[in-house]
Parts: structure tokens; C-alpha cells; sequence
């Protein structure tokens, strides 16, 4: 029984190591002043990347109030 256990536990190995990962493409965008338009979309293409990774914009006024501030009037998208 214990030899039967050590195969079905090797056969999972197997197949967790056979296994192909795909390949993550990514960049990643800070917010940004302007609107994003189909252009910008067209670099990332051109870019082959595959994954995009949209970081919003925010800040704290003072370290002891965690109140994140962010989607003011003067302040970039995000």
C-alpha cells in the first residue's frame, strides 16, 4: 500500500513539472495626465505584451491619518 501511495504521489510531481507556463508579457502604466486613447493601446500591442498593469495615483496627507486622497480636481486620472 505504501509503494502504491509513493507512485500516485510521483505521478503528481510528474505532472506538476510537465506542465508549460506561459510566458507573462507585462508593463505597467502609472496614472497618467491624459485620457487613454486607442494609440496608447497600439504601443502596448506593438509592445507584445500581454498583461497591463493600471497603477492608480494617490497620496496621504500626514503619516498619522491613513485617509488616502485621491480623484481630486488638479490631480492626474487614477
Amino acid at each position: 500500500m505504501k509503494n502504491i501511495g509513493l507512485i500516485v504521489f510521483s505521478l503528481f510531481q510528474l505532472y506538476g513539472v510537465a506542465q508549460e507556463s506561459k510566458k507573462i508579457n507585462g508593463v505597467s502604466f502609472v496614472a497618467s495626465r491624459e485620457e487613454v486613447v486607442q494609440e496608447h493601446v497600439a504601443e502596448v500591442v506593438r509592445l507584445n505584451a500581454n498583461h497591463a498593469a493600471i497603477m492608480p495615483f494617490g497620496f496621504i496627507k500626514e503619516i498619522s491619518s491613513p485617509e488616502i486622497i485621491f480623484n481630486t480636481e488638479r490631480q492626474w486620472f487614477g
